[in-house]
């Protein structure tokens, strides 16, 4: 699949999370160039389309789709998302429970 008009911050997490190598000239586009998943297809939620890509063999960088009723409860959602990973972050660095 290719993809264009895509920001350099999403491609960066594309090519990490599928093994891929960005490449801006498709003359220098070779096999080992190209990252792997089971699936990657375009999903429809409300207006907005989403490409989906799952099932990479090692990712090394995932992404959250964090929806709500309003912008209001999008923020705590994500604030409680954020405090969640830091504390399975701070487990994985130090392994012990006080």
């Amino acid at each position: 699949m290719a993809l264009r008009r895509i920001k350099e911050s999403d491609l960066t997490k594309l090519a990490r999370a599928t093994g891929a190598r960005i490449v801006t000239n498709l003359d220098d586009l070779f096999e080992k160039d190209l990252g792997t998943s089971e699936i990657v297809e375009e999903r429809k939620i409300e207006e907005d389309r989403w490409v989906f890509v799952e099932g990479c063999k090692q990712p090394k960088s995932v992404t959250l789709l964090l929806r709500a009723g309003s912008q209001k409860v999008v923020d705590e959602v994500e604030r409680s998302a954020h405090d969640s990973l830091m504390v399975v972050k701070d487990v994985m660095e130090s392994p012990f429970i006080v």
